[in-house]
């Protein structure tokens, strides 16, 4: 699949899948002093498509997660500022806010906040904790779940580039004198442009095997010790301990873990590796089934040897793994770039073909012959037409003869984002601007109910603690206005304090305009994740 820069305003896919356009949205943080720095961008020596220059930390934030959520990649570059770690920290805290991550102190041993303390157990048990790809030349704070690049432009030192999902940070401010200089801006985008494949690391198709055998094995160790509980009376059935319910939440999933596990090994029996494709389309269901079938391939027909080198991946142990992405008519950028980085990743073998999945199919069918047997999809029993489903269905006679594999048919929403964050699996970042269930652009949003009206240390909400807050507006009672001028020494709320009070009132109602939401792993009820989906 050819990728390529578009000019200005180009769409991002060419009609007939063949090609696909690369989106480019690039933020410039300026501003010196309180002042505001424009910066000539010039599309003729570099083609992007869309430029922004923000200076307040609601702006950067704002502006980071529309772009992130629109082009396929994001570089954000700081021109005309003082290279203090406070200016670092401000912009790199604004882009941790954006996808909901806290900040943390690299010091080159992997970021201790990995799953935001959701498994370190887990993974130190496993004897895997990870490195973070950061190396030791920046030690500043990053967000949690960032990994650190360099490169050099026009042959200076290297510089820190700190990357998010889809967006890139230049750490390092660009000197003032540059701001109206074309040629350094141009080759400042294009050192990042030219830098950003060498972001993506193949995975390790041996530590993919061992993590996931090794939720196998929680499994299993759990069912012998509730044999165990059961049988001596030595624990209750039930608990209402919310810790023991978190765990045993947990436990529910390892055991959805064991069983999809189970279902892929007799996929691969049926069919062997080369007769089964993955149905991919960058979304958090198949992102599970990728990462649990290199697992099972890995083990049955990678090295699985404990002594093999960790540094061995999957590409150099086993054949390509045959993809197919049935492409939306219009998709998000984000979408696009997480697929083409997991390709890199993964090493597949993704076929791109526009929709509706059965003529999709049927192309596919065509170009594969019966070298394919099967399709594995990520389909749920609560997704629509999940239902009457079987871990081994056949498709419809109308349509190509493909057995289709559901792995993870009774996997609950929640099983799905254990997982993930389990074992630290790469996800696309539109999940962590609040999006639950990803389709197009047209029939996809933000889900309501993950709404957030505050972006963390760099919104001031000091005096907002003392407000009721409905539906993003600020509602004042006598009594609140009475604390707030007791509070300044006024005996009567005067010009000054209701003044504030409309500016907090206007910026609550500006971020809820601004795409700002929890990360979809905070959606309490599963049974809301299409309330983000028009359809």
């Amino acid at each position: 699949m050819t990728r390529v820069i578009p000019s200005p305003g180009a769409s991002l896919c060419c009609n007939d899948g063949s090609e696909e356009l690369e989106t480019i949205g690039i933020v410039v943080v300026s501003s010196l002093q309180g002042k505001h720095q424009d910066i000539t961008l010039q599309p003729s020596l570099f083609a992007i498509t869309q430029s922004r220059t923000v200076s307040s930390a609601i702006d950067i934030t704002r502006t980071i997660a529309e772009f992130s959520r629109d082009f396929s990649l994001v570089f954000v570059v700081r021109v005309g500022q003082d290279n203090t770690v406070e200016e670092q920290e401000r912009v790199l805290g604004a882009v941790a806010d954006t996808f909901g991550q806290d900040l943390w102190q690299n010091n080159g041993e992997g970021c201790p906040l990995l799953t935001n303390g959701h498994n370190l157990d887990l993974i130190q048990s496993n004897g895997s904790t990870r490195q973070c790809s950061s190396r030791i030349e920046y030690t500043g704070r990053i967000p949690c779940k960032a990994e650190i690049h360099y490169i050099s432009i026009l042959g200076s030192p290297k510089k820190a580039v700190v990357s998010v999902h889809n967006v890139h940070t230049l750490t390092e401010s660009l000197p003032t004198q540059y701001t109206h200089d074309s040629n350094v801006i141009s080759a400042t985008l294009d050192a990042l442009y030219s830098a950003r494949p060498s972001f993506v690391s193949p995975i390790d198709g041996l530590q993919v095997m061992k993590d996931v055998y090794h939720l196998v094995d929680l499994a299993n160790q759990h069912n012998e010790d509730k044999a165990t509980e059961l049988a001596t009376g030595s624990t209750p059935l039930t608990s209402t301990d919310p810790s023991a319910l978190i765990l045993e939440r947990d436990q529910m999933c390892w055991r959805s873990v064991r069983h999809a596990v189970q279902v892929i090994e007799e996929a691969v029996e049926r069919y062997g590796p080369e007769g089964i494709s993955l149905s991919f389309n960058g979304g958090k269901d198949c992102t599970v089934i990728l990462h649990l079938f290199v697992a099972v391939l890995y083990k049955l027909h990678g090295s699985g040897s404990e002594s093999a080198s960790t540094s061995t991946n999957t590409s150099q142990q086993m054949a390509r793994i045959p993809s197919i992405y049935v492409t939306h008519k219009n998709p998000f950028g984000q979408v696009e770039r997480f697929v083409d980085d997991e390709i890199e990743r993964y090493d597949l073998d993704l076929l791109r073909i526009p929709g509706p999945m059965k003529k999709a199919l049927e192309e596919y069918h065509a170009l594969k012959g019966d070298k394919v047997k099967a399709i594995m999809v990520g389909t749920r029993r609560d997704d629509p037409h999940g239902g009457p489903l079987k871990p081994f269905t056949p498709c419809d006679p109308s349509w190509p003869p493909f057995m289709r594999i559901h792995p993870i048919l009774d996997w609950t929403y929640h099983d799905i984002w254990t997982f993930l964050r389990a074992i630290n699996v790469p996800y696309c970042g539109l999940y962590d601007l609040g999006y639950t269930s990803l389709g197009g652009r047209d029939d996809t949003f933000p889900n309501p109910q993950l709404r957030r009206l505050s972006i963390g240390p760099f919104f001031d909400s000091a005096a907002i603690t003392q407000l009721q807050v409905q539906g993003g507006h600020v509602n004042l009672t006598n009594q609140d206005i009475r604390s707030m001028a007791q509070a300044t020494g006024a005996t009567q709320p005067n010009a000054h304090i209701l003044n504030g009070l409309h500016q907090v009132d206007k910026a609550l109602d500006k971020l809820e305009e601004s795409f700002l939401f929890r990360p979809a792993w905070k959606l309490a009820e599963g049974e809301s994740e299409r309330c983000g989906r028009a359809k």
